[in-house]
């Protein structure tokens, strides 16, 4: 079977890796502009190197490219592994090369399913399309060379799927593909905002960020994100940001499961604490890291396109959230002028679906 993966950071190239060792044929697609380990492949070869337990495996792409009709060309089932921020401007690329046969994958989604249509309008496009998003990326990865991901624990042990619109496929149709393309158990949510409402991310990082502004500024290099940067009482509010987002998830009938439950879940990690977790974990501990700006992802990302609609959503709902309130309202100051982000926008026709979930092993 043929696949596109659109996106070669680490996340595209992790994807890519484990589909060409499970025999997929693989198109690898980055903007020219974003084109390093694209450059990196060729140069070696046309060979993606994966490194998986200290072992370097490399395998042949079959066709990497920066021409998006040239991709489009190459498979109708289309996986968009990209930064939140560089979503929209990647699928308008795409649209001049859209069926009703192409199956468009987000992961993450980020919400991007409430952005498409308003996309396919803006650009005359009257294609019914299909849309699915994840709530995560199934990798725990990172590039270590151009060119080169270091893998770890293979993939995450689940992912959560919402099929946001299916145009021409049928329901049976699209899980039987994801199952087949994803190497985990993924839970199928039909609400349309489940997948974004499940991404870990909105938890993680927002709150450890703006509490850590000033060793970012001072761009202190010995100090771990993490452990030093995640105290008790920052994990207290890390929890109360969750307890909101839960509720959200209960006024809309979706099933539940805490960011702390899925933390241990992905990382394979007993039943701990967060504050243990991030303590203890050694991925996230591996070595130094932190924010080197407030234009890092941790604000740029997953305030806009995570907290941002979850905002939304809860004021549709008419709910009171005070800690995801108070983070938006500080990361508008500090990074958008003081105004509303307007890069995600929630429709009240988005809260209506009712959801259906369905467990495949």
């Amino acid at each position: 079977m043929k696949v596109l993966v659109i996106g070669a950071g680490s996340g595209g190239l992790a994807l890519t890796n484990d589909l060409l060792a499970r025999g997929f044929e693989v198109c690898l697609y980055a903007t020219y502009d974003h084109a390093s380990n694209i450059d990196a492949i060729k140069t070696n070869g046309g060979k993606l190197v994966g490194v998986l337990s200290n072992n370097k495996v490399l395998q042949k792409v079959h066709m990497t490219t920066t021409c998006p009709k040239e991709a489009a060309e190459y498979s109708d089932i289309r996986l968009f592994v990209l930064p939140a921020y560089a979503q929209e401007s990647c699928f308008t690329k795409f649209i001049p090369f859209i069926t009703s046969q192409v199956i468009n994958i987000f992961l993450p989604g980020n919400f991007i399913g409430t952005q498409v249509e308003t996309l396919m309008r803006q650009n005359n496009s009257l294609t019914e399309v299909t849309y699915i998003e994840t709530s995560t990326i199934p990798h725990i990865c990172r590039v270590n060379n151009p060119g080169e991901v270091i893998i770890s624990n293979h993939t995450k042990p689940f992912m959560h799927v919402s099929i946001v619109n299916r145009s021409a496929h049928s329901h049976t149709e699209l899980k039987s593909l994801l199952c087949h393309l994803f190497n985990q158990p993924l839970t199928f949510l039909k609400h349309p905002l489940a997948a974004g409402l499940y991404s870990v991310n909105g938890v993680f990082h927002p709150i450890p960020a703006l509490f850590n502004l000033a060793n970012i500024d001072n761009e202190m290099k010995q100090f771990y994100f993490y452990k030093d940067g995640m105290s008790e009482e920052v994990c207290k509010m890390m929890h109360q940001l969750d307890k909101e987002r839960i509720n959200l998830l209960s006024t809309l009938s979706i099933d539940k499961q805490t960011f702390e439950a899925q933390l241990n879940k992905y990382y394979r990690t007993p039943d701990c604490s967060l504050i243990t977790f991030v303590k203890q974990s050694p991925y996230h501990n591996a070595d130094f890291h932190m924010p080197d700006s407030i234009r890092h992802r941790y604000f740029f990302e997953d305030i806009p396109y995570i907290l941002s609609p979850w905002k939304q959503i809860a004021n549709m709902l008419q709910i009171e959230t005070p800690v995801l309130s108070s983070v938006v309202t500080l990361a508008q100051v500090l990074i958008n002028e003081g105004k509303p982000f307007s890069n995600r926008h929630i429709s009240s026709s988005f809260l209506e679906q009712q959801t259906v979930e369905v467990n495949i092993a």
